[in-house]
């Protein structure tokens, strides 16, 4: 036997190669590519214009791709070719008859094959790194920011008034559903500022920032405000307005309607629903905006003194719907600090009565109406007065509010949490919506979620007590005792801080309790919800409150006292309870618990519950 010759290897490919040139694969290798180029190209033309699914164009991508080796090796046996190795007379070789039904029937296996693959590998989503997409990255282009007006009168006193004059503008321009409008909250953080207008749009994702200036002298108003692009820098628009103060309210309206033009292309008639803007009396507007300026910390002073503010307006502009609505909204908030003032709930009703005859349509006296309706245990009209709101201005960080408050109390807590997300997307520098989706998913049981909301919403304030509460009550069930403990020597180093004149007297019991408990130290967490009994109502608690760390520590009579107390009193917050996942289930199978939820303002809330669930489940 001869050993193999060291130029057989060469002559066998040169002979492979010969064989391919034969049979003109590489001819054919060239004319497949083109064609499948062709196909894919005309295909990504023409299949999106038809309502077909963009799967297709992957699946023929695929099935080329898989056709190439295929086409290669069909052609190998069926295109005639010279065969180097016979004579002339014999060159052209061709497969027999049997030999192409055999080759017939193997094409249509493959091909078959193939279609099944491509289908099937069209459909399998892989990873897709994030796309640096200028288009998709850009806010949409009608969205806006209101920056504080800078106060041009030469007295730093006055600064209510040019903020209020900006603030009331953004309504103006959130009213608008063409148009999508960052929060008050977020825009009127970057007063007094350095960052950039870019800076500025992109921490709130919008396309461009309105800013300006207030002068006030006298009776003479002078209000100068220009629109920005945020990615060029570039002005879209800009007007100066020298009017009278008593010509205010027709000022904001004819900017917000030039604005919308400048975002939407499209120059908006005045609204045929909202009144005419009529002149305003000088010392009323004033008035007005020293009022929201007053009310806005929604403490007990504040209410007060803008109520006294609301009530100068209101006598000097009865026809200001805006003045009502303000006036009912400081009578609520008072009502929640001070329960004993039977009269404000009455008062601030009447207002708004008086707000909605004047202007049916109005997004603060709507909100506040359903505030009101759930203070007075009113399911169906709140239910009614929801879905209002929700018509006038669904693209309202406002309205979001309302409607986390409105599906937390009506037992939807999904839907809630929607709300409060969509809110903080127009609000993007709230706290507060952060604080209302932590507090919600603590009571959801949603425990290390809720770790992540608090953490988030002591990002943008960093020492508020109640959200170190939230965060050491979640972290201690989620089993994060060393977050919860770190948590609980915070609070208590504030409260030391601020000594016997502490605003906040509960955070950190609340906060022990719930470590103890944790711990299964239960003599420690009775002795604490006792300590904090003893200081109701004066220490700040609830009987809400109560009620839940009393079934929490297993004491389910105390739990059904404060509960009870809550009921006689018509507490509203009394109906989370159905919902409070922090509430044992030993202390929902017990009679008492029944029988709560079987009295009669519960069977209201639960008939108004279900015809909600219906109602949505119809939509």
């Amino acid at each position: 036997m001869s050993l193999p010759h060291e130029n057989d290897a060469p002559s066998r490919m040169d002979a492979f190669v010969r064989a391919v040139r034969a049979r003109h694969l590489d001819r054919i290798a060239a004319g497949y590519a083109v064609t499948a180029w062709v196909v894919v190209q005309a295909a990504s033309i023409v299949v999106p214009n038809f309502d077909v699914s963009p799967q297709v164009i992957r699946a023929i991508i695929i099935f080329f791709l898989l056709g190439f080796p295929l086409t290669l090796i069909g052609a190998w046996f069926a295109t005639p070719h010279i065969a180097p190795h016979l004579s002339a007379v014999h060159a052209h070789k061709r497969p027999s008859k049997a030999g192409y039904a055999i080759f017939a029937a193997f094409v249509l296996v493959l091909v078959v094959v193939a279609v099944d693959l491509s289908l099937l590998l069209s459909r399998v989503s892989l990873p897709r790194q994030p796309q640096a997409s200028a288009a998709s990255a850009l806010p949409p282009k009608n969205s806006i920011a209101v920056l504080p007006f800078a106060n041009m009168s030469g007295d730093p006193g006055k600064g209510y008034f040019s903020d209020g004059v900006a603030e009331e503008l953004l309504d103006e321009l959130a009213s608008k559903p063409q148009l999508q409008v960052a929060a008050r909250t977020s825009s009127f953080a970057f007063k007094n500022s350095s960052d950039s207008i870019r800076e500025i749009g992109r921490r709130l994702s919008v396309r461009s920032v309105l800013e300006g200036s207030v002068r006030e002298s006298g009776q003479h108003l002078r209000i100068a405000c220009e629109l920005i692009d945020v990615a060029s820098g570039y002005r879209l628009w800009s007007s100066t307005y020298d009017r009278d103060l008593t010509d205010i309210l027709a000022v904001q309206e004819d900017i917000a309607r030039a604005i919308t033009a400048a975002l939407t292309g499209r120059f908006l008639p005045r609204a045929a629903h909202a009144p005419a803007a009529r002149p305003i009396n000088s010392d009323a507007y004033r008035a007005y905006l020293l009022g929201k300026r007053q009310l806005e910390p929604r403490t007990t002073e504040g209410a007060q003194a803008a109520i006294a503010s609301f009530g100068t307006t209101v006598s000097l502009a009865p026809d200001f719907a805006d003045g009502f609505a303000a006036l009912a909204d400081a009578d609520i908030i008072l009502a929640d600090q001070l329960p004993q003032r039977g009269d404000l709930i009455p008062s601030a009703q009447a207002a708004l009565d008086k707000a909605l005859r004047l202007d049916p349509r109005n997004i603060d006296a709507l909100s506040s109406r359903l505030d009101l309706s759930l203070h007075k245990l009113d399911w169906q009209g709140a239910i009614r007065d929801a879905h209002t709101l929700q018509q006038a201005a669904p693209n309202s960080a406002q309205v979001l509010h309302e409607m986390f408050r409105f599906f937390d109390f009506m037992g939807f807590p999904d839907l809630a949490l929607a709300a409060a997300a969509g809110a903080a997307r127009l609000d993007p520098l709230s706290f507060v919506d952060r604080f209302n989706t932590a507090g919600l998913l603590l009571h959801d049981a949603r425990f290390a979620d809720s770790v992540d909301a608090a953490k988030a919403a002591l990002a943008m304030r960093p020492h508020q007590p109640v959200a170190l509460a939230i965060l050491c009550v979640a972290a201690a069930n989620a089993g994060q005792l060393a977050l919860a403990s770190a948590t609980a020597e915070e609070l208590s180093r504030m409260r030391a801080k601020a000594g016997a004149h502490s605003a906040d007297d509960t955070s950190g019991p609340l906060c022990a309790f719930t470590i103890a408990s944790a711990e299964h130290r239960g003599k420690d967490a009775e002795n604490t919800i006792d300590s904090l009994a003893r200081g109701f109502p004066q220490n700040g608690i609830g009987a809400y409150d109560l009620g839940e760390k009393y079934a929490i520590a297993g004491d389910f009579e105390k739990a059904g006292l404060w509960f009870a107390r809550c009921y006689d009193h018509r507490d509203f917050i009394l109906f989370l309870l159905p919902n409070d996942m922090l509430v044992p289930q030993r202390f929902r199978d017990s009679s008492a618990y029944k029988a709560l939820l079987d009295r009669p303002l519960f069977r209201d809330w639960r008939r108004a519950h279900d015809q909600l669930a219906s109602d949505l489940a119809s939509r």
